[in-house]
Formats: C-alpha cells, sequence, structure tokens
C-alpha cells in the first residue's frame, strides 16, 4: 500500500492486487436526499490517499445489488458534476459496486480481466476500502465507468454512440429500440446490424 499524499496513476488504482483507501463526507442534507431519492445527485467530498477532492457528485446505483445509503450502498462519483472538467487521476468518474452479489468478492475482477486478456474492450477492476463520515464501509469493486473516456481509451474518439441494455434485453433485433443511450449520437444503425448479425441463424452466436 501507500503512504499518505502518494497518489496512483490509474492503473495502480485499478490493480486488484492493492486496496486503497477512500473517504467519503456527505452532509446530514446529502444523506437526506440520499434517503429519499437515491439516484439523484448530492455533493461531497472525498480524500483518498490523503489528497481531498470537493464538491463531487456522489449518488447510489445498482438494481439487484441496490442497498440504501444506511446499509451498503453501490455509488457512483462524478468528479465534474459540480466543478466542470474536474478529474481524478485522469477520470472522470468513478463506480463503486458492494460486492454484495459475490461471495468471493473476485468475480469482477477475474471477469473483466479475462475479457481484457482475450483483446476484448473491458472494464478495468479493482478494490476500496470505503467509509462515510468515518463509519467503516468495508471493501468495494472499484469498476472503470463505461462512458466517454473508456471509449477514447479503447477506440481512439469518444464519439460513441455507446449503448446500455437494460434488465432481461439481449443484443436480439426486437430489443435494440430499448436499449439507454449513454453517449455520442443516438444512431441505433450499427446496433440494429449488430443484432440481426448474432441472431443470423448461420452463425449459431446464441447456442
Amino acid at each position: 500500500n501507500t503512504t499518505p499524499r502518494e497518489v496512483p496513476t490509474s492503473d495502480e488504482l485499478y490493480d486488484p492486487t492493492t486496496i486503497w483507501d477512500l473517504h467519503l463526507t456527505l452532509s446530514d442534507d446529502a444523506l437526506a436526499s440520499l434517503r429519499r431519492s437515491p439516484r439523484a445527485w448530492v455533493r461531497g467530498d472525498v480524500s483518498f490517499q490523503g489528497v481531498p477532492f470537493a464538491n463531487v457528485g456522489v449518488r447510489l446505483k445498482g438494481t439487484f445489488s441496490f442497498r440504501p445509503i444506511d446499509d451498503k450502498p453501490a455509488m457512483r462519483l462524478k468528479f465534474g458534476q459540480y466543478v466542470p472538467g474536474a478529474r481524478f487521476l485522469g477520470l472522470p468518474s468513478l463506480t463503486l459496486n458492494n460486492l454484495t452479489q459475490d461471495r468471493t468478492l473476485t468475480h469482477e475482477a477475474l471477469s473483466y480481466r479475462i475479457f481484457r486478456d482475450l483483446g476484448v474492450p473491458a472494464a478495468r477492476s479493482g478494490y476500496v476500502h470505503l467509509s462515510i463520515n468515518d463509519d467503516d464501509y468495508g471493501l468495494y469493486a472499484n469498476v472503470e465507468p463505461v462512458n466517454g473516456h473508456f471509449l477514447a481509451q479503447w477506440f481512439g474518439d469518444d464519439d460513441g454512440p455507446l449503448f446500455e441494455a437494460g434488465i432481461g434485453h439481449d443484443v436480439v433485433p426486437e430489443d435494440v429500440a430499448l436499449f439507454e443511450h449513454d453517449e455520442g449520437e443516438d444512431d441505433r444503425v450499427a446496433l440494429a446490424e449488430l443484432a440481426a448479425w448474432a441472431t443470423d441463424p448461420a452463425r449459431d452466436v446464441f447456442f
């Protein structure tokens, strides 16, 4: 591990052999807001390896893994939400997954590593030990968000388009219109072509 104020690179941040300490401070008003509307952004202050980052956007996330703020919440931290252009080790945001569905605490780090080793674009994943207002929230998977920054790293630009499938949706023609649009122009032509290709009986992609 590192000493205070020794800030890693983003590659080191996502090294799964190191657990980084991350402290989040939320006001009483921010906590109350997250209890009422957990997916609405609130302001928080982050300290990472002793280095402060003020006015960070914080909200809860998750579907089956969702937990309220007073339990063990999964969350998004967005550094430019209130300070335009702000970055954390060059990253616009962090995704902290609460590992409530993984008793081994290793599934995300291992599976994403396998995809990347095969040359498939996939998130980096490491670990942080999270505290909120000095309360210990335990171990979290720190998973690289799939966003414009991710696109630029893998494809050379952040233009997209980038889509996300919801629960129960797949790369099939009937689901193309149901994908959530995340980045770039909402042009689904390539997505529709991929769905048609993947479901062609001659290819047996889904067997």
